[in-house]
C-alpha cells in the first residue's frame, strides 16, 4: 500500500491561491512584513483544512530555535518507572511541562558510551533543556555545566548549576525531635557507605549527629552500600530484649533501607517498634504500608521536580533563577517507632 504524501505549504498555498509566504504568516499567526486580509486569512486555514495540513515542527523549531522539548537525565544507570522514587520524579516532571508546555524526553541509560558520546546527546540540540539527577562527581557534570544548555539539578546541589533540593536538615532535626519525645537515648544510624558520596546524604547524616549530640542522644553509625548487608547476625547484634535496652532505635538514611530493615526484623520474630523502633528519610510508601506503615521524612519529591521544570523554562526563557531551592519535609509518624 502506497504511502500519503504528506501536505505542503506549497500545496497549501495553490488551493488557496496565495504565496507560500502568505499560507506561512496565517498558519503562525506571525504576519511579519505579509499583509493579510481577513477573508484571505480564512480562505488559507480553510485550505489547510481540507487537505488536512500539519506544520513540519521540526522545520518550525529551527525557525524558532527552540524545540519546547526538556529532557530528564539520570547519571545512576537506572531509569525505571516502577520504583517508588523515580516514579515520583518523572510524575512531577510531567506534572511540570504540562504547566509548561513541553514535552518531555527521557534520556535511556547509556550503557558502554563515554562521557563524551553521553555530553553530545544531551546538548545536541533535541531538547532546550534539562533536568539532571546525577552526583557532583560524575564527569558529565561538569560538561554540562559549561555548556550552552541551561540545566537544571535535582536533589544533589551541583556548584555552577540551579539545583532544587530538600531540606535535608529539618529532616534530621525533625527525627531527632521524635526520638526524644519517645525516650530514646541510644540510636543506630545506618548511613550510605557507597561512591559515590551524595551531598543530600551526607547533609541529612551531619545535621543528624549534630542534632542528637545537642539532645544528648548517643548515636553508633553503621555504613551500608546495600540492603543486602543487612544480614541477620547484623539485626541480632542490634537488637536485645525490652525497650530499655541501650539501642532501641534504627534511623536509616532512606526508606528502602528501612524497609529490608524491617523485613528482616519481621523474619527474626524482632518486634517492631518495641524491641526496635525503625525511621527512615523519603516517605514514598510501598505495599508494606498496608501492614506496617513505616515511620519516615517525607520529602516532596514529586514537587522537586515540577520545580525543577518551572525554573528550567524561566532559564529558557532567559530569566535568571536562585542558584539553589530548598522546599521543606514533614515527619510522619508510622507504626514502625
Amino acid at each position: 500500500m502506497e504511502r500519503r504524501r504528506a501536505t505542503t505549504l506549497r500545496d497549501v498555498a495553490e488551493r488557496a491561491g496565495v504565496s507560500k509566504m502568505a499560507v506561512s504568516a496565517a498558519l503562525s499567526g506571525y504576519s511579519g512584513n505579509v499583509r493579510l486580509s481577513a477573508s484571505t486569512r480564512t480562505r488559507i486555514l480553510e485550505a489547510a483544512r481540507q487537505l488536512g495540513y500539519t506544520p513540519n515542527e521540526v522545520a518550525r523549531s529551527l525557525r524558532r530555535q527552540r524545540t519546547d522539548i526538556i529532557a530528564l537525565y539520570c547519571g545512576y544507570g537506572y531509569l525505571n518507572a516502577s520504583l517508588p522514587f523515580l516514579s515520583e520524579i518523572i510524575g512531577g516532571v510531567q506534572e511540570g511541562c504540562d504547566e509548561h508546555k513541553k514535552d518531555l524526553l527521557l534520556h535511556g541509560v547509556f550503557r558502554g558510551q563515554s562521557v563524551q558520546d553521553i555530553h553530545l546527546a544531551c546538548v545536541s540540540g533535541k531538547t532546550d533543556g534539562l533536568i539532571l539527577n546525577a552526583a557532583p562527581q560524575d564527569p558529565l557534570v561538569q560538561k554540562l555545566a559549561e555548556s550552552h544548555l541551561p540545566v537544571v539539578a535535582i536533589i544533589d546541589p551541583i556548584e555552577g548549576l540551579p539545583s532544587v533540593c530538600v531540606d535535608d536538615a529539618q529532616g534530621a532535626r525533625l527525627t531527632v525531635e521524635y526520638l526524644v519525645a519517645a525516650g530514646h537515648t541510644h540510636v543506630t544510624y545506618f548511613k550510605r557507605s557507597g561512591l559515590p558520596t551524595l551531598v543530600s546524604v551526607e547533609r541529612r547524616r551531619e545535621a543528624f549527629l549534630n542534632c542528637a549530640l545537642e539532645a544528648a542522644i548517643t548515636v553508633k553509625e553503621c555504613g551500608i552500600n546495600d540492603v543486602s548487608e543487612l544480614g541477620d547476625d547484623l539485626i541480632r547484634e542490634l537488637v536485645s530484649t525490652g525497650f530499655s535496652h541501650e539501642y532501641s532505635a534504627a534511623v536509616c538514611w532512606n526508606d528502602s533501607v528501612a524497609y529490608a530493615l524491617l523485613a528482616r526484623c519481621t523474619k527474626l520474630n524482632i518486634a517492631v517498634p518495641r524491641d526496635l523502633a525503625i525511621i527512615g528519610f523519603d516517605g514514598l510508601g510501598t505495599q508494606l504500608d498496608s501492614v506496617m506503615k513505616l515511620t519516615s521524612v517525607r520529602a516532596p519529591w514529586a514537587n522537586v521536580a515540577r520545580t525543577a521544570v518551572a525554573l528550567l523554562s524561566a532559564q529558557i526563557n532567559g530569566e535568571s533563577v536562585s542558584l539553589e531551592t530548598t522546599l521543606p519535609v514533614e515527619f510522619r509518624a508510622g507504626n514502625t517507632a
